[in-house]
């Protein structure tokens, strides 16, 4: 039996095999030829080829039921009993400068892309060109995910042409794309949920932060004396919170503050939200948003003929998503990014510099590093 009291235990095709041919030998003797060549030998090998996929999908079923083990779907199931789902993927914005008829109305949807047009975007508002003949805009990347992490100065094309607008050119990036969360993070949030079950502590009150769709972490600093520390003040706790900026999100971060913190003591915080007790009086919860550590990034390379002509861009590009997926207080350490760097072409990373040292990044608890695409500095 492949499911023991120690778990299961999957044979392998070598001890099916084994297994089969020593039944065949019960059934017709010791002197039955069951090498691959002999027909018995080649319906034997068919049958346990069959029985050994059959035990990997039963291992797989069998995983699917635990946590730490499952993924994909399977993980996303379990996800309910610990109050989460999975982060979506999120879309790249970008701050542009559009150049046309003074006073005309550029309306949202307007689409502007890079020059092949690998990523489109759209704008999320109306905008109306001032007298100077320009307007900032907004603009959000039609799919989500990473892909709309591209270098902003390459946004200079106009996808449907307007009589109005005459040029676009990008001026930085906003907010960075997240593809959808990984089996590995998701874990990682589903083990801290659990472990805040109850209410009171701390690790009740990340449990339930992190347990909001839209948050990728959360740390939290209590001040119990009776004087100001860190500019928190006496009695009091200050949650630094990663997630988007949209007030739905931060109202369900507010509605978990307030539902496992201890009575009497004050939510502290730079962002602050109305919440309704059961008896409908509303309460005032504080929260502050992880301070954003942005790096500075300047990378020296020796290249050959098959680094590419958009090499530079694409390295950016690979910068800032593996940025993107650093949580609060995680230390950015220089070897992590050679893989970013070393696409075809690369033969040598000569330096690589972040914000002007040689040295490991290291995050407070309440800060998260992040790269922007115009902060990075590539010597060929």
């Amino acid at each position: 039996m492949a499911l023991t009291e120690l778990g299961f235990e999957r044979p392998t095709y070598d001890e099916i095999l084994e297994n089969q041919i020593n039944r065949a030998k019960t059934l017709f003797g010791d002197t039955i030829d069951t090498s691959e060549l002999t027909a018995l030998g080649k319906y034997i090998r068919i049958n346990v080829a069959d029985l050994d996929t059959l035990y990997q999908t039963l291992e797989g079923v069998y995983y699917a039921r635990f946590p730490n083990t499952a993924s994909g779907v399977s993980l996303d199931r379990l996800c309910p009993f610990a109050g989460i789902t999975r982060n979506a993927a999120t879309y790249a914005r970008h701050k542009v400068t559009l150049t046309g008829t003074a006073g005309a109305t550029i309306e949202a949807g307007f689409e502007v892309s890079n020059e092949n047009q690998s990523a489109v975007f759209h704008l999320i508002d109306d905008y109306v060109i001032g007298d100077s003949g320009t307007v900032n805009a907004y603009v959000d990347c039609n799919e989500a995910g990473t892909v709309g992490n591209i270098t902003s100065a390459s946004i200079n094309t106009i996808v449907n042409p307007s009589a109005d607008v005459e040029s676009v050119s990008g001026v930085t990036l906003t907010s960075a794309g997240k593809n959808r969360e990984s089996d590995t993070l998701l874990r990682t949030r589903f083990s801290q949920a659990v472990s805040g079950i109850g209410s009171g502590t701390m690790e009740a009150i990340k449990g339930a932060i992190m347990g909001v769709n839209g948050v990728d972490g959360c740390t939290i600093k209590e001040n119990d004396t009776d004087s100001t520390i860190d500019g928190i003040p006496p009695h009091s706790f200050e949650c630094f919170v990663l997630s988007n900026d949209l007030s739905v999100t931060h109202s369900l971060i507010g509605q978990a503050i307030f539902e496992k913190k201890p009575l009497g003591i004050k939510a502290f915080g730079e962002i602050s939200v109305e919440v309704a007790d059961k008896n409908g009086n509303i309460h005032t919860v504080s929260f502050t948003k992880t301070i954003r550590k942005e790096l500075y990034i300047e990378i020296n390379l020796i290249t050959n003929d098959s680094f590419p002509d958009n090499g530079e861009d694409i390295i950016k590009t690979n910068l800032v998503n593996f940025l993107a997926t650093f949580t609060n207080g995680a230390t950015v350490y220089r070897s992590s990014l050679y893989n970013a760097i070393n696409i075809d072409g690369v033969v040598s990373v000569e330096s690589l510099k972040l914000s002007g040292t040689e040295s490991n990044i290291k995050c407070a608890a309440n800060e998260v590093a992040r790269v922007s695409p115009n902060n990075i500095t590539i010597h060929i």
